[in-house]
């Protein structure tokens, strides 16, 4: 605790030497840009003036404007530790330092410019965060060949003023191209001069065998498999022994699940691993981390959010029997009354025939739901991820036809297996699915197994948190409401359909097996920083915002015309109704006047 404590307090020097930098950058460019618009205001009368008006004032005042925008990314980029921010930033009071120097300014003016220039080099070493490679070496071009075009911005507007006024428009479209030029290159080069690290170390190939050997001896997540994945980098601890595995998206590092290893190197581990990403500018996120994860983050300050709940069988008390079991057995029974029978396949090759109708299921499956790609990073894309290792559940009907599949991946230390693709076609019979997890873990039972992991439910039990409760007799768990108004409000959105209303059923679907639920959190290390690690977790599952966008947007419009039409529908069934009864209330008389039709009394 002293050692966190201790690190903690270093974090904070740190952070308030680079803000300190940061808004002293802010304000000389505030002042500059401040005293150029008094000191040549804007021309309101002829609106397109600064466009087209190349003389002095007008290149000075945008130039100070640009110069004011560009500051404030530097500043920005220094709160961030951001070490080309502090070389650029050493660059601008040197040439502020000479230039005052050769104009012969003020003495207060050249001592402020050294005391700044002081500060700068005594803060050094506050600013260890690197920027990419390649983009470092595209911004400086970019800015040597700005100081190019101003240069010869310079040059031709000496030869302009002191030359003949011969062939003027020419000219005049030429400078203006070159001030536009200008702005446009130096901006684009600093951007690129501070962008962050863009990807992790390639693995090496005898790091291969190191992390196969931690996750089979330690992994126990649904997640665990897909720690493998050829898409993963790994952070190793001193002791290499733990390991975390990670995704750079979109310079957002993504660690899918817990580090794997002895718990007693969790918290070393997690905090060289932010250090780390500190310096390559990443914001970091654990995404279906545990609540154990949860806490040692709390322990170093990060932020966390609950994004559902994982559903795990113990297999030992799995039953389809009695009034617990009702809900599976009847759907496995009608499953079976339609002449369908689970069989399974697990370190062995699958016959050609099935497999090329588990092939054909998936596609019509994906064509279903409109999907051109299938979910990756934390979940299986079939046929492409598909191995031996894999336990595979295939339903056939009484042709031996294949109607229905599942694909589970092991837990390795956790003895048992997790639930990843599911697939079933168009005319499958009902009640495949759960004769399928049935069938899975009883013949995962029968092998010694324990555990059986149906994934998560996202979204489940989200605003809400569980309360454990010993008592002599038993342990209660109470379910009160989270403080996190984000929660909560993500909660309000999904129970009415708005954002991923479709996984609504999954969670009803996997509480029929009994199982118990586990909080799973998406833990991040900079609050602001959530946005970009929402968009690169969507990007990297291959949903896309523009896809949940619009799938809210269709469920919002379904909604209102559904309740604009509901008073003119009601009318008419009203309508309806009253016609019905009219006629079924009016008596048959004799008397009554002839009909065209004979009426028979």
């Amino acid at each position: 605790m002293f050692v966190f404590a201790r690190h903690q307090n270093k974090r904070v020097v740190t952070a308030a030497g680079r803000h300190l930098l940061a808004l002293i950058i802010v304000a000389i460019a505030i002042a500059n840009v401040i005293t150029v618009l008094v000191e040549v205001p804007w021309d309101t009368r002829v609106l397109l003036q600064p466009f087209f008006d190349l003389g002095g004032d007008t290149w000075e005042r945008n130039s100070a404007l640009v110069t004011g925008v560009l500051l404030l990314l530097i500043a920005r980029a220094l709160t961030r530790g951001k070490r080309q921010a502090w070389w650029l930033s050493l660059g601008l009071l040197i040439s502020s330092f000479l230039g005052a120097v050769v104009s012969r300014s003020d003495r207060s003016t050249i001592l402020l410019t050294l005391s700044l220039l002081a500060l700068l080099l005594v803060m050094a070493p506050l600013f260890p965060t690197r920027s990419d490679v390649r983009a470092l070496v595209r911004g400086y071009v970019t800015l040597a060949l700005g100081v190019g075009v101003i240069a010869g911005h310079i040059a031709l507007s000496y030869l302009w003023y002191t030359g003949g006024q011969g062939i003027l428009a020419l000219r005049n479209v030429i400078l203006f191209a070159m001030h536009v030029l200008t702005l446009l290159i130096l901006g684009y080069g600093v951007i690129e001069v501070l962008r962050p690290v863009r990807c992790a170390r390639s693995l090496l190939r005898q790091e291969r065998a190191r992390v196969y050997a931690v996750v089979h001896r330690y992994g126990k997540l649904a997640t665990t498999h897909f720690a493998l994945g050829r898409d993963k980098s790994y952070f190793w601890s001193e002791t290499g022994q733990t390991l975390m595995a990670y995704r750079v998206v979109k310079s957002v590092a993504l660690v899918l699940g817990d580090p794997m290893g002895p718990e007693e190197e969790h918290g070393s581990l997690l905090q060289a691993f932010l250090a780390f990403c500190r310096r390559q500018d990443w914001p970091v996120a654990w995404y279906q981390a545990s609540e154990r994860m949860r806490q040692l983050g709390q322990e170093q300050g990060l932020h966390s959010f609950k994004v559902g709940e994982e559903a795990i069988i113990d297999a030992a008390f799995f039953t389809l029997q009695g009034k617990r079991g009702a809900p599976v057995r009847h759907s496995v029974t009608r499953a079976g009354r339609e002449g369908l029978s689970a069989q399974c396949w697990q370190g062995e090759s699958i016959p050609d025939a099935v497999f090329a109708d588990m092939q054909r299921i998936s596609t019509e499956w994906l064509a279903t739901r409109h999907a051109k790609t299938q979910m990756g990073f934390s979940m299986g894309r079939f046929p492409s991820d598909w191995s031996q290792e894999l336990l595979t559940v295939v339903a056939l009907d009484s042709n031996g036809q294949t109607q229905a599949f599942l694909t589970w991946t092991p837990l390795y230390a956790g003895n048992g297996w997790a639930l990843d693709i599911m697939r079933r076609g168009e005319k499958t019979p009902p009640g495949a699915m759960e004769l399928l997890i049935a069938s899975s873990i009883e013949w995962a039972k029968a092998r010694g197994c324990t555990s059986m992991s149906l994934g998560l439910a996202p979204f489940a039990g989200l605003g809400e948190v569980a309360l454990t409760t010993t008592s002599s007799t038993a342990v209660r768990e109470k379910r009160v409401r989270s403080s996190s108004l984000l929660e909560r409000s993500a909660a309000f959105l999904h129970r009415r359909g708005i954002v991923l209303g479709t996984y609504r059923s999954l969670y009803a679907f996997k509480a029929k097996f009994q199982p118990t639920w586990e909080p799973r959190y998406l833990i991040a290390s900079e609050g602001q920083a959530l946005p970009r690690i929402l968009l690169a977790l969507a990007w990297v599952h291959d949903t896309g915002w523009q896809r949940m966008l619009q799938e809210a947007w269709e469920h919002i419009v379904t909604k209102s015309v559904a309740r604009l039409l509901r008073p003119l529908q009601s009318a008419v069934e009203q309508q309806k109704e009253q016609g019905k009864n009219d006629i079924e209330g009016r008596p048959l008389r004799c008397d009554a006047e002839p009909v065209r039709r004979e009426s028979v009394c």
